[in-house]
């Protein structure tokens, strides 16, 4: 039956109609993967209950995504064969199979583009690796002159009276001097005891878990897609997601109280103590019942009032005062499962004979 069909199928040019059956679902992937689902995945409650899985989700939609538009390009490159990409290129650089007359100039373009496309990105990312471990390399040399190193601490504390602290990725294991953690004096004058440890395991959960090279994967893809809302709103929720990781770190070791003081006091920048809250501030109540102004940046009213914590300083506090379930097994299989197939579906397409 399906002989008969394909058989019958009339001819788009040079090549049969149903070689364009590829390229089209394949399309339909790219337009499914690069807005819908990143908006949902975006909307959606449990990654804050399970970031790491979050991170693998938000990884496989971009890689289906990136394999679907490369799909396309292929696959249209290699209609004329009537084959589907993997087979048709295997019998091209064997030298076997259909003639490579069949092939239009146009065919070359798009399977040029299908080659250069990855490889510039690759280029991309190799070149902002090398210039930011050469900007680390400077700002460390710089920390080192200027900051008082804390033995007790095990940071660099500058003399500034912003709250900051931050850590230079790429450096050695956490313990030693090569791992930079960084605080400025104001910092250490605002936020005080198991809170500033709160801060500073934050910033070694983000060393350990290399949060900045996974960062620095997607801003790529964003840079690169600039016009794609998709690749923005997936480097939004990363970015957010690897502050949730070194969060749940910070809460094992500190207290989830500790961390949530930490975070308050560095977004506030200042301690709560001394300053008045402003006069659009959000409150967000803690277990004990109090409330904690919240912050310059936070939500309008309205949208508190009606439920939507949208900003990540909120979206970190929220999910630190609230309750700490984890996600179901089940769920959580689920997840993987469907992030699995989003990748499988288009490579399937591509090797199919």
């Amino acid at each position: 039956m399906t002989a008969a069909v394909v058989a019958a199928a009339p001819a788009v040019g040079a090549f049969p109609a149903w070689s364009l059956l590829d390229p089209i679902i394949l399309a339909a992937f790219v337009v499914l993967l690069a807005r819908p689902v990143p908006a949902v995945l975006g909307r959606s409650q449990w990654p804050a209950r399970a970031p790491k899985l979050a991170l693998v989700v938000w990884a496989a939609v971009g890689a289906a995504t990136a394999v679907s538009a490369l799909g396309v390009l292929a696959s249209l490159g290699v209609a004329p064969l009537g084959e589907s990409v993997v087979p048709a290129l295997v019998h091209l650089v064997a030298g076997a199979g259909p003639d490579r007359g069949l092939l239009h100039w146009w065919s070359w373009l798009l399977l040029a583009c299908a080659v250069a496309a990855p490889c510039w990105v690759v280029a991309r990312m190799l070149s902002r690796r090398w210039r930011l471990r050469e900007a680390r390399r400077a700002h460390g040399l710089l920390v080192d002159l200027v900051a008082r190193w804390d033995p007790s601490l095990g940071a660099h504390v500058l003399d500034d009276s912003r709250i900051l602290a931050y850590h230079l990725p790429g450096t050695l294991r956490p313990g030693s001097r090569g791992l930079r953690i960084v605080v400025t004096r104001g910092c250490l004058e605002g936020v005080h005891g198991p809170a500033l440890d709160a801060l500073l395991e934050h910033e070694r959960a983000h060393a350990d878990g290399r949060h900045a090279a996974v960062i620095g994967v997607f801003e790529v893809c964003a840079e690169a897609l600039p016009f794609s809302a998709g690749a923005r709103l997936a480097l939004e929720e990363v970015r957010l997601l690897t502050e949730m990781l070194a969060d749940d770190r910070a809460a094992a070791r500190t207290g989830r109280s500790q961390v949530l003081a930490a975070l308050v006091a560095a977004a506030c920048e200042g301690p709560l103590t001394e300053r008045r809250p402003p006069r659009r501030a959000i409150p967000v109540a803690t277990r004990d019942g109090s409330l904690w102004p919240w912050c310059r940046d936070a939500e309008r009213s309205a949208a508190a009032r009606a439920g939507r914590v949208t900003s990540p300083v909120l979206r970190r506090a929220h999910r630190l005062v609230g309750p700490s379930g984890r996600l179901a097994f089940t769920a959580r299989a689920g997840y993987l499962v469907l992030a699995a197939c989003a990748i499988c579906a288009p490579l399937g397409m591509l090797a199919a004979g």
